[in-house]
This record gives structure tokens, C-alpha cells and sequence, in this order.
């Protein structure tokens, strides 16, 4: 079975992605790109021949998945699915899957961040010094 990662995949954890990426390769071949192709004709070139894919910067197109008969699922790296042709993708039997929770963290992080910013008053404190200004409260 091929598995494609078809366009730049953020490997931060890089002893945790090493770990998963052992355990797909004993699925099959898998081949890693770590850039973002430009044209839908590069993306086919990629995916050729994958029952798997998985994308995150790039549109999957009606175009690309009739020119993907062995694409089975695709797998995106985030929250939606919206740079995917669902229409074209259920049509062709393959399996759209999403990752909802991908963010989490992230979300609760600006969260936070932003009940700071505007609890401590950070931006306006910030633009005061970079005018020149500064004040104290008493």
C-alpha cells in the first residue's frame, strides 16, 4: 500500500513523528514531501498510485480525484475539509477523514492569551510606548 504526505507536514515531535511514521511504514511505502506543490498536475505526479494521502496546504480537486483511481482515503491534517472536493471524493468512494480536534490547544492558548492582552491592557500599553508615552498607575 502507498501512503503519500503530499505537501509540507510540520514534524515537530520529531521522536513522537519517527515513532508513527515506523509504525505506517510497516503499512507500506510512504513518501514524505516537504513542500507545496503548485499545480494539480505536480499533486497527481505525487499521488500516484496512493490508496492514502494526507494534505494540508493544497486543494483536492474534482480533476485530481479522477485521475486517482487507487485513492481510497484522504486525510486532512486540520480542523475542515473545505480544500477538498467532498462531492467528487464521495462520488469516487473515497473517504474524507478530518482531524477536529487538531487545534485545541492552540484555541485555548490564544484564549488565554487574549483575556490577558486585554485584562493588563497590553496593546494599548504598547502603543503608549511606542509613541513615547510612559505612564503609571498609582
Amino acid at each position: 500500500m502507498k501512503i503519500v504526505f503530499s505537501d509540507y507536514v510540520d514534524l515537530v515531535y520529531v521522536e513522537l513523528a519517527e515513532t508513527y511514521l515506523n509504525q505506517l511504514k510497516n503499512l507500506g511505502e510512504v513518501t514524505i514531501y516537504q513542500d507545496i506543490p503548485r499545480t494539480d498536475t505536480e499533486i497527481i505526479e505525487r499521488i500516484t498510485g496512493a490508496k492514502i494521502i494526507t494534505v494540508g496546504w493544497i486543494n483536492i480537486t474534482d480533476a485530481i480525484i479522477k485521475n486517482s483511481p487507487s485513492l481510497k482515503y484522504i486525510i486532512v491534517s486540520g480542523v475542515g475539509y473545505d480544500n477538498i472536493d467532498i462531492k467528487a471524493a464521495t462520488a469516487a468512494d473515497i473517504k474524507v477523514i478530518n482531524s477536529p480536534k487538531h487545534n485545541t490547544l492552540a484555541v485555548a492558548e490564544y484564549t488565554i492569551a487574549l483575556i490577558f492582552s486585554i485584562t493588563k491592557k497590553i496593546v494599548a500599553a504598547n502603543l503608549d510606548l511606542r509613541q513615547g508615552n510612559w505612564q503609571t498607575q498609582n
